[in-house]
């Protein structure tokens, strides 16, 4: 599940995913399933990362969200390993002129996230991937608060299921969206809403004991809702829309803000860096 992957990285607390320190990058020869143009992308072998922002993307020693390999011509971003059948529908829908606009206007995972949702793809699905187009847009101040208006209004319209800790993963990214667009009120509000779930989340963990297929980490995972919600509430109520506040940072890289932007930050980051020697994390 892709959001609680990034998220129970900084459980971690240094949160490495590979064995190496940098990116191995290399270039393939890709064919566009539609069409069949020929062009070079880059991937890489293996990448390390360190962390997350508190919109879940992650630090670490490649670019992120990973680059989608995307058709020069037609713009189709390749995104998966396309069935003859999902090809089949896919064909109309790059040719359309609806996605013709959107895909000059948007980026890679957008335009990824507009085709996932006109072939039926799961609401939730759709809204990580606009997550991530957010995480493109960081340069775009406006496109940015686009994509986070679009999928903060998707995630508070998931339905709850029997899937708990999954679906807080997502709620959680609905905060720091509100957050981030300055709307705290809605933000503590939501926060405050979903801490009884985080707390029913971890009670359930717990209560299945040693049952093998309750696997650590889903113990850990609650755990690490209930507490993030509520840092993320209180730096929701100091009224921060930061994409990188202090006290939502993992200890590495808060470090270094606290030492390189420390003259960028706000009274209550600078508090935080004079507290960080008191982290467990």
């Amino acid at each position: 599940m892709l959001v609680r992957l990034s998220c129970v990285a900084v459980i971690a607390g240094s949160l490495a995913a590979a064995t190496v320190d940098a990116g191995m990058p290399y270039q393939k020869t890709m064919t566009c399933p539609i069409g069949g143009e020929k062009f070079k992308h880059t991937f890489t072998a293996s990448y390390s990362t360190f962390g997350n922002r508190p919109d879940g993307k992650p630090y670490g020693s490649w670019t992120f969200p990973i680059p989608i390999p995307v058709c020069p011509s037609n713009k189709l971003p390749i995104y998966s390993e396309f069935s003859k059948e999902e090809l089949a529908s896919l064909g109309p829908l790059v040719a359309s002129t609806e996605f013709k606009q959107i895909a000059v206007a948007n980026t890679p995972y957008y335009n990824a996230a507009w085709l996932m949702q006109q072939m039926g793809e799961k609401p939730e699905t759709v809204a990580w991937m606009i997550v991530k187009a957010s995480w493109e847009a960081d340069g775009n101040a406006a496109q940015k608060r686009r994509y986070q208006e679009d999928y903060v209004a998707r995630i508070m319209a998931l339905p709850k299921n029997d899937k708990l800790i999954d679906w807080l993963f997502y709620q959680i990214r609905a905060v720091n969206g509100l957050r981030e667009l300055g709307r705290f009120d809605e933000a503590v509000s939501l926060a405050d809403k979903l801490a009884p779930d985080a707390q029913t989340a971890l009670a359930n963990a717990k209560s299945k004991g040693n049952d093998p297929n309750n696997p650590e980490s889903e113990i850990d995972s609650a755990e690490y809702l209930v507490t993030f919600l509520a840092k993320m509430k209180g730096v929701a109520a100091s009224r921060n829309p930061s994409s990188e506040p202090i006290a939502l940072l993992p200890t590495r890289e808060a470090r270094y803000f606290c030492k390189e932007k420390a003259a960028s930050l706000t009274p209550q980051d600078k508090a935080d860096c004079a507290n960080l020697s008191d982290r467990d994390d």
